[in-house]
Formats: C-alpha cells, structure tokens, sequence
C-alpha cells in the first residue's frame, strides 16, 4: 500500500514531519501527553489530534488506530491487524522525530464546508501539517459482569433526530442491529451516545490556507 493512501496528497508524511521539533535531547513524555496515549479524549478536533500524537510517540499503534475516522480506516486497510502491518512503512518514513510529535501545538484552525474541520500542528510560528477531523455520532451497549461483549454503531442522523422530551422523561430512538445484540446480554454496565472528532485526512503545511479567510475553505 502506498504511503499516500493516507495522505490527501501525493507528498509522503516524511516530507511533512522531516523538519518536527529539532530535538536537542530525548526527552520524556510529559504525564499529560501519556495520559491522552492510553486514554484518548475524541471530544473536540483539537482533542482528537492532541490524542493522536500522543499515541504515536509512545508507540500505541491501537490508539493510533482509534483517532482515525472511518474513512480513513477504509483506505489503510479497515482492520488494526491491516494498521499493524501498514504502521512499520509509515514509521519508516516518519522516522525518529516521530516520538516527539506530541510536543505539537495547534497553530491554527479551519471549518470546512462539508462541516469537518482542519486543524493545524506546529511549533511557535511554525505550522508542520494540518490534521483534517470528522466527527461522528455513535452509540455503544457494555455489558456488565467485567465481561467483554459490546455492541454499537454509527449513527446516520444527528444526535438531535434521536431523542425526544416530553415532561421529565427523554426517550431515545435507535434502529441498529446492535440493539438485537444489546437485547442478548445479561445486564448492561453502561450505555454511550456521542459525537467523537476522529481524524479524516492529513494534510502537507503548505495547503494551510491565507489566514483572512479561515472559517470557508474547501476541503
């Protein structure tokens, strides 16, 4: 698989990251950045990112896997185990400036027509690349007894279209064979709907659009 599979561009991520955050030593995670690599935060874009680049640089390729969309997921192989494999090309390229990315600090940020958001990554004055984030609502059934079953999905409407008040009472509608799954456990431990910011496309610097107009641009 081509590294630009994962790229809105052509330009390899290589090119993007080559000149992170000129390290004049290694340096150790801060408790915050470990943090975010082991129990990521999807509440926000910037959030979503700042996740991300925790995960990469303390090598916790399932979190990695987490912070991307569904999309994206489709172009690097829909699975972890096709992540997995594709991680060490993508490594490879990054190189080891890669344990340092999550030293990054938003640089900026752009809301796309399509209501995705761009957010940019860089140090100081200087931005290094911009992390395009979707959001999506979802739904999630836990079951309980320290047992492992899930079931949910991704909603095809707003989270609005899904719930109803009337007085004191909130009634919430899914149609979703994960609620037949739902019905099949024992007991529930926890019920989750949301919207998560997960990571679309990334994007090279230099399409970082002129700062007077950053609320329209196209995607």
């Amino acid at each position: 698989m081509q590294l630009r599979s994962l790229i809105r561009t052509p330009k390899a991520w290589a090119i993007v990251l080559f000149f992170l955050i000129a390290p004049t030593s290694c340096q150790t995670m801060t408790p915050e950045s470990w943090a975010s690599a082991l129990r990521p935060d999807f509440s926000s874009p910037e959030e979503g990112g700042r996740s991300f680049f925790a995960a990469w640089s303390a090598v916790r390729p399932t979190t990695e896997y987490r912070c991307l969309a569904e999309s994206l997921k489709k172009q690097v192989g829909a699975t972890l185990d096709a992540y997995m494999i594709f991680r060490p090309e993508l490594e490879r390229q990054i190189g080891w400036v890669g344990r340092h990315a999550y030293k990054l600090q938003v640089t900026g940020r752009n809301k796309l027509l399509n209501g995705r958001v761009v957010v940019w990554w860089g140090r100081g004055d200087k931005t290094y690349l911009g992390l395009e984030m979707q959001a999506q609502d979802f739904f999630e059934f836990h079951e309980a007894g320290g047992k492992l079953r899930h079931a949910g999905g991704f909603l095809d409407q707003p989270l609005a279209e899904h719930f109803e008040f009337s007085g004191k009472e909130l009634s919430i509608y899914l149609e979703n064979s994960a609620v037949r799954t739902a019905r099949t456990m024992g007991s529930l431990a926890k019920f989750e709907i949301g919207t998560e910011w997960k990571i679309s496309a990334l994007i090279p610097a230099e399409e970082e659009p002129e700062p007077e107009n950053p609320e329209e641009i196209q995607p």
